[in-house]
C-alpha cells in the first residue's frame, strides 16, 4: 500500500496543498527522517516513524498545524495520525530572480547583495521563471536553497514568434535601459532603433545610457542625444571608471524596475560595479537538460526598484506585425504619416509622402528613417526577425 503525506502550506497568501510520498519528500526536502516544510512564514519540522496505535499498514506519522490547515498523513484508511508540532525560526525569504536555468535560478534575497543558487521544487516544474520575478525561497538543513513559490507578476515582457510561440524576457519591468558605447565598439544606430522600437511595441519606457565619452569626446554624445532626446528618450552619459554620471543614473533608476540591455563590450559590467550591484554569477548549464542560454546575470537594487541584466541582445525580436503597423513604432513618424496622400503609404517610394518630406526637411533624423527602411524591407518582418 502506498503511503503519502498531504502538505497544506501558505505561500504568498495562497493555500497550496501538495501530496508527497516518502521518496518525494526525501528527494525534495532533504535526506533523513526529519523533514522540513514551509507553513505560512515559519518552518514545520516533523518526522516519519512507525505508529503502533494505528491500523494495520499505517507506518507514516504526520503532524497537523493549527485549525485551518497543516500537515497530515493518510495511509489509505482515512486514519489521521496526530502529533505535536515543533516550530523553528522563519526561513522563508523573498528574493529577486536574476538568471534562470531549466530547473534552477540565481536569486538575490531582499536586503542582501550576494546571489545564491536556488533549485525549483518539483511541484513548480512547469513554472517558467524570468529575470525580475519575485519568489519565496527556503534554506534547507543540508545548505540547499529551494524556490517555494512565485509572486504574481505586475508585468511580463513577452515576445512572440511567427510560429505563435512566446518567450518571457523579463518580469515586473517597465523600463529598458539600453547601453551604447560611443566607441570601441562604435555605436550601431540601426540596432539602437530596433531596440527602441521593441520597447515601444511592448509599451515599456526606453532610456539610453551612453558610455566611453572620455574616449569619443562629448561631441559624439551630443550628436546622439540630439537624435533621441526630442523623441522623449532619456539620455544619460555615464563614465563608470571616473564616476561621472553615476549619481544621475542612480537617481534615474530609483523606484524603477529596469532591464539593462546592451552588446558585449559596451560597459554593462562597469556600470554594475559603479552602482555597487552584484558581481557576475556562475554558469547554470549543469542544472538543467540541454544548453542554457543565460550563463550570467547581475542585479542592482534601489529603494522600491531594481536594475537587472538582460538575456542576449539577439533575443529582442519584434513581434510579427503587418507592414502598416511598423511606422507606429517610430514615434516621430506618426503625425506626418497622417498627411500622406495614400492611407496605405509605406513611406518608401510612394508619391506625396509626408514622412519622406519630413526627412528631407530635417524634422526626422536621416539615420532613424534609414533604420525604418531596413525594417520595412526586411524579409522577416512578418516573423519578427529583424536583427
Amino acid at each position: 500500500m502506498r503511503r503519502f503525506f498531504i502538505v497544506e502550506r501558505f505561500v504568498f497568501g495562497r493555500r497550496d496543498e501538495v501530496r508527497f510520498d516518502r521518496n518525494q519528500i526525501v528527494d525534495q526536502l532533504g535526506p533523513g527522517n526529519r523533514v522540513i516544510e514551509a507553513y505560512r512564514h515559519d518552518v514545520v519540522a516533523f518526522e516519519t516513524r512507525d505508529d503502533p496505535g494505528g491500523r494495520a499498514g499505517a507506518g507514516q506519522h504526520g503532524q497537523q498545524v493549527g485549525a485551518d490547515g497543516g500537515i497530515t498523513s493518510d495511509d489509505g484508511s482515512n486514519y489521521v495520525h496526530e502529533g505535536e508540532v515543533r516550530m523553528t525560526a522563519s526561513q522563508v525569504r523573498r528574493a529577486r530572480v536574476i538568471a534562470v536555468g531549466r530547473n534552477a535560478a540565481w536569486v538575490v534575497r531582499e536586503g542582501e547583495r550576494e546571489p545564491v543558487l536556488a533549485a525549483l521544487r518539483k511541484t513548480l516544474a512547469r513554472t517558467v521563471l524570468a529575470p525580475g520575478d519575485m519568489v519565496a525561497i527556503q534554506a534547507l538543513d543540508d545548505d540547499r536553497v529551494v524556490i517555494d513559490g512565485v509572486e504574481p507578476r505586475s508585468f511580463a515582457l513577452i515576445r512572440r514568434t511567427g510560429g505563435g510561440r512566446t518567450k518571457t524576457m523579463a518580469a515586473n519591468v517597465e523600463t529598458m535601459a539600453i547601453v551604447v558605447a560611443l566607441t570601441d565598439p562604435p555605436p550601431s544606430l540601426p540596432m539602437l532603433d530596433h531596440l527602441i522600437a521593441f520597447a515601444v511595441q511592448h509599451e515599456v519606457e526606453a532610456a539610453l545610457i551612453l558610455t566611453k565619452a572620455d574616449l569619443a569626446g562629448t561631441a559624439a554624445a551630443d550628436r546622439i542625444a540630439a537624435i533621441y532626446a526630442p523623441l522623449g528618450v532619456p539620455v544619460l552619459v555615464v563614465q563608470p571608471k571616473t564616476g561621472a554620471g553615476v549619481d544621475a543614473l542612480q537617481a534615474y533608476l530609483t523606484g524603477r524596475h529596469a532591464l539593462l540591455v546592451g552588446n558585449s563590450g559596451v560597459g554593462k559590467s562597469s556600470i554594475f560595479r559603479a552602482l555597487g550591484g552584484t558581481a557576475t554569477v556562475g554558469d547554470l548549464s549543469r542544472f538543467g537538460r540541454g544548453r542554457q542560454t543565460t550563463t550570467s546575470a547581475r542585479l542592482f537594487q534601489t529603494e522600491n526598484g531594481f536594475l537587472v541584466d538582460s538575456p542576449g541582445i539577439g533575443e529582442f525580436i519584434l513581434d510579427p506585425m503587418p507592414p502598416a503597423e511598423l511606422p507606429q513604432l517610430f514615434v516621430e513618424m506618426r503625425e506626418p504619416a497622417t498627411r500622406c496622400r495614400f492611407d496605405d503609404c509605406r513611406h518608401l517610394h510612394e508619391p506625396d509622402c509626408a514622412v519622406r518630406e519630413a526627412v528631407a526637411e530635417g524634422r526626422i533624423a536621416a539615420s532613424r528613417y534609414q533604420s525604418y527602411r531596413e525594417l520595412a524591407t526586411a524579409p522577416g518582418l512578418h516573423s519578427g526577425r529583424i536583427f
